[in-house]
């Protein structure tokens, strides 16, 4: 991962080329990186400074779970969004996460890519 990750970027990174992986069309790859991220979190994001990043984990998990069907995605990660809408921005200049686009716009882009048949 990229280096010590001491400026809160590998999340950031990581989640930009798990979501690139997917605009391509790219689903065995997309479910590599889903798996990697979940075990980056599951190792890495146990501090509080990484809520969000954990709950943006938690709702690209969801795209395997829902088979990439929106309705069924849309539903299960209903309850995160409500908890990633409810947990405290960090300033950009953080040291444990870094977001570049805000995690709920990135989940809207997400919803609209699957809706326009790119699941």
């Amino acid at each position: 991962m990229y280096g010590q990750d001491k400026t809160g970027m590998n999340v950031a990174i990581q989640i930009a080329f798990t979501l690139l992986l997917l605009l391509e069309g790219r689903k065995g790859d997309v479910l590599e990186r889903i798996e990697a991220l979940e075990k980056y979190r599951s190792r890495y994001l146990h501090h509080p400074g990484a809520g969000r990043s954990n709950l943006f984990i938690r709702i690209l998990l969801q795209l395997p779970k829902s088979n990439f069907q929106t309705p069924v995605f849309r539903q299960k990660i209903e309850p995160l969004l409500q908890e990633l809408s409810a947990a405290p921005h960090r300033p950009a200049n953080q040291q444990y996460e870094l977001e570049i686009i805000p995690y709920e716009t990135l989940t809207g882009l997400l919803l609209e890519f699957l809706v326009r048949g790119g699941g």
